[in-house]
Formats: structure tokens, C-alpha cells, sequence
């Protein structure tokens, strides 16, 4: 009788220490979830919903996704990895003078890019104000022609230095 009430007992108590595992999980979980939110109240607009981890090389080895699953890298990536150790010294340097030289060359693109542009709108600036001088200058010889005529017709009496006084 005794052996059979510790047997229940021990039944009860497993059974119970289940549950109270289950619990603490799903209450692990309920504050990973209660700490998200948190974090994203916080979060400034226009800012992604996830963090990035930094990496040294500028190469994606580990791709963190919303849902918290990672990404397993490619194997091509370490392919290729495996193979640029195995490069000798001279391959390796003629790969990094011409990374250097395609990095000048951007370099030198877009100086010359904002050069032309800059060209560009200085050339704009001139035509609009050669068209405000020619448009003057058209102005002034319209009002050089009607001040002719207006002298023309203008009666000699009407000059105060010859009008006689009425």
C-alpha cells in the first residue's frame, strides 16, 4: 500500500513538473513577445522592423529574417572563398590593383558627372540671360524707333525753349 501511494505520487509529481515546464516556456515566450513590442514603439518611422548585424567583410554570411529563422549561406559563396585562398600572390595582387582602379574610375565618373551637370546649368544660366539682354535690346530699339517718331511729331512750339508764352 505505502509503495503504491509513492508510485501515484511520483506519477502526479512528473506530471505536474511537465506542466510547469510548458508554462515557463510559454512564458519565456509571452515576454520575447512583450519585449518586441516594446522595441517597436520605440522604433523611429521609417526605420526596418529588424536589426542588422554588422559584418566586417561586406559579405552576407548570416541573414537574420523577421520570423527569427537564419539563413544558411550559400555554398557557392564558400566556394568561391576557398578558391581566392588558394590564388597565388601575384593573382591576388593583380585583383586588388584592378579593384583599386575600378573604385579610381567610379571615382573619376562621378566627378565627371558633376562636372557636366554643373557645366550644364551654367549654360542654362547664360541662355536665359542672353534671351533677357536680346529681349533689352529688342525693347530698347522698339523704344529708340517709337521715340523718333514720337520727336517727329512732336510740334516744334511744344519745346519749352522755343514756345512763346500765350
Amino acid at each position: 500500500m505505502a509503495t503504491d501511494l509513492n508510485r501515484k505520487i511520483d506519477i502526479i509529481y512528473s506530471e505536474l513538473m511537465k506542466k510547469f515546464d510548458a508554462l515557463s516556456k510559454h512564458i519565456k515566450r509571452v515576454d520575447g513577445q512583450v519585449a518586441e513590442n516594446a522595441t517597436a514603439i520605440k522604433r523611429e518611422i521609417g526605420h526596418l522592423p529588424w536589426r542588422t548585424d554588422t559584418n566586417p567583410k561586406c559579405q552576407a554570411n548570416v541573414v537574420l529574417l523577421r520570423s527569427r529563422k537564419r539563413l544558411i549561406p550559400s555554398t557557392v559563396g564558400t566556394e568561391i572563398r576557398t578558391v581566392d585562398f588558394r590564388l597565388n600572390k601575384e593573382t591576388r595582387k593583380t585583383l586588388i590593383s584592378q579593384r583599386n582602379r575600378i573604385s579610381a574610375n567610379y571615382h573619376t565618373s562621378s566627378n565627371q558627372n558633376m562636372r557636366i551637370t554643373t557645366i550644364r546649368i551654367r549654360n542654362k544660366k547664360r541662355e536665359q540671360s542672353r534671351s533677357y539682354s536680346e529681349s533689352a535690346y529688342e525693347r530698347l530699339q522698339q523704344g529708340i524707333s517709337l521715340g523718333s517718331r514720337a520727336v517727329s511729331e512732336i510740334p516744334s512750339s511744344s519745346n519749352p525753349k522755343t514756345a512763346k508764352p500765350n
